[in-house]
């Protein structure tokens, strides 16, 4: 996978395959989505979406109508590294000691699955806890390209509803190609909900695009003061439709359970 860490690689046949499942997957969720207006049918544009778990992916990707380049971390190109990820999710959620070896094979073939079809999907990689020159380059490449990307500003996984910090990397990607002249670059502050759980039918899912920012809007004296500012902003967004996002799932939860029959239990109070 040397060759898929040091440039963009997408198969278009696979990534139509793979969006199709993952629409597929979508459809047997109980999904609310909003805000898919504010993505442009074409041109460049940036999803920037807080990060619950790998399994993000496959939700926006079978959300999203445009195809989608991601940021994704190096551990989807590297088998071992994936499965250990893969199963220590599995793990977490389903900890019967006589399903261990069904769990260790089904995570060694979640690996293979992805370490042999993320790389093809437009996927840009990662490394954590580094400056990654080559992310920098190739983000911004994708983006002169007229494609749309997304990145979890927060550089790794969060716990629902609870942001990390921005980092300043998408900041400073747009930032970069507003100095090139590429000023109207809509960076759009998007909050997933459910995703930390296991998929299964009926499944709550929350998917929401705010309005877009755009980096000329920010651009003060220094460099860092904007990347900063534009972070903070961009962060207090994406906060606001978690906010919003957790209003409706109480809404709707409060609404199903004053629909229940008398006399009969909401799974939650069983």
């Amino acid at each position: 996978m040397r060759e898929s860490m040091n440039r963009v690689l997408l198969d278009e046949k696979l990534y139509d395959l793979w969006k199709k499942r993952s629409e597929w997957w979508v459809r047997t969720q109980r999904v609310c989505v909003s805000g898919l207006q504010h993505i442009p049918r074409q041109g460049a544009a940036v999803l920037a979406a807080n990060h619950i778990n790998w399994k993000d992916i496959f939700f926006i990707g079978g959300v999203v109508p445009r195809r989608v380049s991601f940021v994704g971390t190096a551990e989807l190109f590297d088998i071992e590294v994936c499965r250990e990820m893969v199963e220590r999710y599995i793990h977490e959620h389903l900890s019967f000691a006589w399903a261990h070896g069904l769990i260790r094979k089904l995570s060694d073939w979640a690996a293979h699955v992805m370490v042999t079809r993320v790389p093809y999907c437009g996927t840009i990689p990662v490394k954590r806890g580094v400056n990654d020159k080559s992310f920098f380059d190739l983000a911004k490449e994708v983006l002169r390209q007229g494609n749309l990307l997304c990145i979890f500003p927060e550089g790794g996984t969060s716990r629902p509803e609870r942001l990390r910090r921005f980092k300043h990397g998408l900041a400073k990607i747009v930032y970069d190609l507003h100095s090139e002249g590429m000023e109207d670059i809509p960076i759009l502050p998007t909050a997933l909900r459910g995703t930390e759980h296991l998929y299964v039918p009926g499944r709550k899912l929350f998917f929401r695009v705010g309005t877009p920012h755009f980096i000329r809007d920010y651009i003060l004296g220094h460099e860092k003061e904007t990347l900063r500012l534009f972070s903070e902003k961009l962060r207090e967004s994406v906060q606001e439709l978690l906010d919003f996002g957790r209003r409706c799932a109480h809404a709707v939860k409060m609404e199903e359970s004053a629909t229940e029959p008398p006399g009969e239990f909401s799974a939650s109070a069983a």
